[in-house]
Order: structure tokens, then sequence, then C-alpha cells
């Protein structure tokens, strides 16, 4: 039981608001993710905060094939502000 709690503990985190669109073939990865409300993120788009926490605001759009991750030194956050717009095939 215990390892389980610990597992637990070191689970990332996705926190989606209820006014956000996260389409099922979006591929979420790495360690904690904040998605604001109003924002949609499309199929085979890529949110990788495999090196520390991504914080989306409000209302962005992440279209189909677009990446964005943080590669800042471990630990580092990343913050995307309100109404952006990352088309398809971009890369942050």
């Amino acid at each position: 039981m215990a390892d389980d709690s610990l597992q637990q503990l070191n689970k990332p985190k996705v926190e989606i608001h209820p006014e956000a669109v996260v389409v099922a073939k979006a591929i979420l990865r790495g360690g904690n993710i904040v998605i604001g409300a109003g924002t949609v993120i499309h199929p085979q788009a890529l949110i990788d905060a495999g090196e520390g926490k991504i914080i989306f605001g409000s209302n962005n759009i992440v279209e189909e094939t677009a990446i964005i991750q943080n590669l800042g030194p471990p630990g580092n956050l990343m913050k995307i502000g309100d109404e952006n717009l990352f088309e398809i095939g971009s890369a942050q």
C-alpha cells in the first residue's frame, strides 16, 4: 500500500478547465500541465512538459501537429498567456 501512495505522489498532473477542449487524440506528455478556460488542443498536437510545468492561459488554440515543449532546465515553468494561436505543424 505504501508503494501505491508513493506512485500517486509522483504521478504527473494534468488540469483541464471545464470550459477547455482537449481532443482524445491530443498527446499530453511529461510533468504537470494546466489548460485554461476556452483553450482548445486539437488532435495530434503534442504538449510535452517533460522538463517542467506548462501553464496555458485562456482561449488558446493549439492546432493539429503543433508541438509545445518545455525544454528549459529541469523544473522550469513555461507560461503561455491568453489568446495565442499555434498553427498546424508549428513548434515552440
